[in-house]
């Protein structure tokens, strides 16, 4: 439905690492952030996800 992403400083070189987490899990709408860092652990891009949920599978 929707992302929004600030990206803070570039990571020219090195692993960056990604946390998402959710915000509101709704039955039919989710909200996610995802914060992005680099190995020193200065953000790289914080970003928020919403997304629409179709189906789900069942077990």
């Amino acid at each position: 439905m929707e992302i929004n992403a600030n990206h803070l400083r570039p990571a020219h070189a090195g692993w960056v690492t990604a946390v998402a987490k959710p915000e509101a899990m709704g039955r039919t709408t989710q909200v996610w952030s995802i914060r992005i860092e680099d190995e020193a652990g200065k953000p790289v891009c914080i970003s928020r996800l919403t997304i629409a949920v179709i189906g789900q599978a069942r077990m």
